[in-house]
């Protein structure tokens, strides 16, 4: 009888929805813990968080982030891309916007079979903005790759530019976020410490203020960063 029982509290955990704080930790430092097996539970909890500031799953189809964080997971996993197949059309109708926009920037066999279209090779938007910054950040949430946050270091000069009002506002989300995620990430910061080693000013001085803050704020409150 007690084994029933725990086998049955087991089960209850196990199928249990995740909470909104885990599936946070979870976007976050994904490339850290990889749990591809809460992809699909977690457009539920996200869509119910976006509805509490008037928004919705459907509505981040066109902006950056979360749909490309979906996309590098899926490019990672082909197996949840055939379990998606299989779910797909059960999913409510803004789910499934969301996942066919995020299958369609993964690029793998698999995602471009599942959208009956042949694989792109990437989705490259025209032009740097805040959107692909944000793109640039979730990528680097899902996969860890280095390339992403180079990315985003590249237009770190423009948060000085003046007259330039796109720029200035796409290089002023580049250093906050910059600065935000070195906080958070112990591989962004280390990023960053090479970065700066080959760098030239401005980008090596908004660099170097960046990276001490960073430490300096770790060393106070470090974050729930997992090891």
């Amino acid at each position: 009888m007690i084994l029933t029982l725990t086998l049955v509290v087991a089960l209850a955990a196990e199928l249990a929805p995740p909470s909104a704080e885990e599936i946070e930790l979870w976007l976050t430092y994904y490339y850290l813990k990889p749990r591809p097996e809460l992809t699909l539970s977690s457009l539920t909890v996200m869509e119910r968080e976006l509805q509490k500031t008037g928004h919705s799953l459907a509505g981040e189809v066109d902006r950056g982030g979360m749909r490309s964080f979906y996309a590098r997971v899926f490019a990672q996993n082909d197996a949840l891309v055939e379990d998606v197949a299989a779910k797909l059309p059960s999913l409510p109708a803004e789910q499934q916007a969301f996942v066919r926009e995020a299958l369609r920037r993964c690029g793998t066999p698999a995602c471009a079979q599942l959208i009956g279209k042949s694989p792109p090779s990437a989705v490259n938007p025209q032009g740097v903005d805040p959107g692909t910054l944000d793109d640039s950040w979730a990528s680097f949430f899902a996969t860890g790759d280095a390339k992403y946050v180079r990315e985003i270091i590249e237009v770190l000069a423009w948060s000085e530019l003046r007259g330039e009002v796109d720029r200035l506002l796409t290089g002023g989300a580049a250093r906050w976020s910059l600065a935000s995620n070195a906080y958070q990430h112990s591989r962004v910061l280390a990023i960053c410490e090479e970065a700066v080693r080959t760098a030239v000013d401005p980008t090596k001085r908004l660099l170097q203020e960046i990276i001490d803050q960073a430490k300096a704020e770790r060393a106070k409150d470090p974050p729930p960063e997992p090891k």
